[in-house]
């Protein structure tokens, strides 16, 4: 959607980083539009930890901008490459960290809709950010459903496949996808399938356990199992009692507690997930 330069501040010589449209879609109507939509999404929602802050966006003559904080750090798929798969450890915090951001804009009323690896930062302190919000739309919107198909084959929704209604769910299926990508080191779909991708998350059943189970914790399978099944209706509904699944997951390498005490709370995890 565009070229992204390094940009300095006169006077204060602070960094950002300068998106602008490539010079094959410069005087693109739909191009212009998608990418001031990006920016005024950003500005609209403000800042927050996790979600790169938008500081300007606009045109001038006939260049369209977007200008936000640089941040020294990697993004996932390029940190993935270099080091392998993640720990289930760092792969909760990762997880936890971008509920964090989802939910910060379903509080302004948008539904993110392009959650990939591409899409996260990792910035020098360890601090998980979201960006790029070019395919974020109103979750009014969203939920009408019918809208054009765009979006990572790897990582979109069965629903926005057969134009139904998107919601918390379809983001949790992203988002499920992205934690495999993470635990696993690579995609749930195999590079070679890409014409059949679209096709694949209609059709093919969601299992994570086909994958993770001999690298993973079984409890951390289930949660990701409960993600990422084909209905919506049987996934995590909302983001809140995601994190709170994952929250007590997480709480085992976070505090250090007893593997008594682990395992009566991923009893409770299990009921949990049994209950809905």
């Amino acid at each position: 959607m565009g070229s992204v330069y390094l940009g300095v501040c006169v006077g204060s010589s602070k960094k950002y980083a300068v998106k602008i449209l490539p010079r094959s879609y410069q005087k693109d109507p739909s191009f212009i539009k998608t990418l001031l939509k990006e920016g005024e999404i950003g500005t609209e929602i403000g800042k927050h930890p996790n979600i790169v802050t938008t500081v300007d966006y606009g045109k001038e003559d006939d260049e369209c901008f977007v200008v936000t904080e640089f941040l020294g750090g990697q993004r996932l798929d390029i940190l993935i490459e270099a080091e392998g798969a993640m720990s289930e450890e760092r792969t909760l915090d990762v997880g936890l960290q971008i509920i964090q951001a989802e939910k910060h804009l379903l509080e302004h009323g948008y539904l993110f809709r392009d959650l990939k690896p591409q899409n996260v930062i990792i910035d020098k302190s360890g601090r998980v950010k979201l960006f790029d919000f070019g395919l974020c739309i109103s979750c009014e919107k969203a939920a009408r459903g019918g809208g054009s198909l765009e979006g990572s084959p790897y990582f979109i929704p069965p629903e926005r496949v057969v134009g139904a209604s998107e919601g918390e769910y379809s983001e949790t299926y992203s988002l499920g996808l992205l934690m495999f990508y993470l635990l696993a080191g690579k995609n749930y779909f195999a590079r070679d399938q890409v014409d059949k991708l679209v096709r694949k998350h209609v059709t093919q059943p969601r299992l994570a356990s086909v994958g993770l189970q001999f690298t993973c914790s079984k409890w951390m399978v289930k949660v990701l199992d409960k993600m990422i099944t084909r209905d919506p209706n049987q996934r995590y509904l909302d983001f809140d009692l995601l994190e709170r699944h994952l929250t007590k997951l997480h709480n085992r390498y976070k505090k250090g507690v007893s593997n008594n005490i682990f395992i009566l709370e991923l009893v409770l995890v299990a009921l949990l997930i049994l209950a809905g």
